[in-house]
């Protein structure tokens, strides 16, 4: 939240969450804090969805051609003026979305395997297991979760926070952390200590 109140390009900054103390901090930030319906709030229920109920309740009047910005809380290590340089890097293009994205090559899908019931490994494409040398290979990449953007005409039409043409804004290899447990906390936390005066 800190990150998003330091933004110089963000006119309007809406916390939606169904946990009372998320809302909380976001007024105490002096956000609007809106409680995200409970068919909102699941794992599996739709961000895009969730998004544009928070804008309809808003009470901000918005075109189809404004900006939405969407920064997933899973995926906290941005630097400072991060938002910003995407922001102007997204509206000085012809995209009609924008998303973080971080590289792959150590991920890399020729890299990903099957194991077959007998413990035979193949390749994710079907392909024989054979050495692959990643040097070799294209880069790839993967979506990040820092920074999302897109017109909200676009959010409406596919209620996707990304569609059309879309804009990779690269990361950092220390900003790729997304925490989804334990680990990935620990570890968010810890890089955080290292790269603190960055952020």
């Amino acid at each position: 939240m800190r990150q998003a109140k330091d933004s110089k390009s963000l006119s309007h900054v809406i916390v939606s969450s169904d946990d009372d103390e998320i809302l909380a901090l976001g007024r105490k930030y002096g956000f609007m804090s809106l409680k995200r319906p409970a068919k909102f709030a699941t794992d599996d229920a739709p961000i895009g969805a969730a998004i544009l109920d928070a804008v309809s309740r808003s009470g901000i009047e918005l075109r189809d051609s404004d900006v939405i910005v969407l920064l997933e809380p899973t995926s906290p290590l941005r630097p400072k003026s991060f938002i910003d340089r995407c922001v102007e890097k997204f509206l000085t293009s012809d995209a009609d979305s924008g998303v973080s994205i971080g590289l792959s090559n150590s991920q890399h899908p020729l890299f990903s395997l099957v194991r077959k019931p007998n413990g035979e490994l193949k390749r994710y494409d079907g392909q024989d297991l054979k050495y692959i040398r990643r040097q070799e290979l294209e880069d790839v990449h993967f979506l990040d979760g820092s920074f999302y953007s897109t017109q909200l005409g676009q959010l409406k039409h596919s209620s996707q926070m990304y569609g059309g043409k879309v804009l990779g804004l690269p990361v950092e290899k220390w900003q790729e952390v997304e925490i989804d447990d334990e680990i990935d906390f620990a570890i968010a936390e810890r890089l955080g200590e290292i790269y603190a005066a960055q952020l």
